[in-house]
């Protein structure tokens, strides 16, 4: 150690307790903006006493009609059908959505990833439906 130097433990003492003066005054400053804060005061004036309505009124529309005062229109007044048109084609370009293609069927059971599909069983041959009989006889 050289000549002058305190001990390590005083340092070791003098920073804890740096930190935890520093922890006690990180949570007063914590303590202080929560209690200063977090509430809005009540507006002063409401608005009926700025001069504004209250909720708004809901008027029913009126029911009585003059059925003699009727307007009619003259001529033909049956809407004539229009026949679909179909887009140009673009080539490619432009908005068009190519139609989805159907994807390919399966090829048989393969072994997996590179590997050729495996043989199809045998057909049985002669008179099926029951169980094979034992060899030999």
């Amino acid at each position: 150690m050289p000549p002058g130097r305190e001990p390590d433990g005083v340092y070791r003492r003098r920073r804890m307790l740096a930190a935890a003066v520093g922890g006690i005054l990180f949570l007063v400053v914590i303590v202080l903006i929560a209690s200063a804060g977090g509430s809005d005061p009540q507006p002063k004036d409401s608005p009926s006493d700025l001069g504004v309505g209250g909720a708004p009124s809901v008027t029913t529309p009126s029911t009585d009609r003059d059925k003699k005062t009727k307007t009619t229109t003259t001529g033909d007044t049956t809407a004539t059908p229009v026949a679909p048109t179909t887009p140009p084609a673009t080539g490619g370009a432009g908005g068009a959505t190519p139609a989805p293609s159907t994807p390919a069927q399966p090829e048989g059971t393969g072994g997996g990833a590179g590997q050729p599909a495996q043989p199809a069983p045998p057909q049985p041959t002669g008179e099926g439906g029951g169980a094979a009989a034992p060899p030999g006889n």
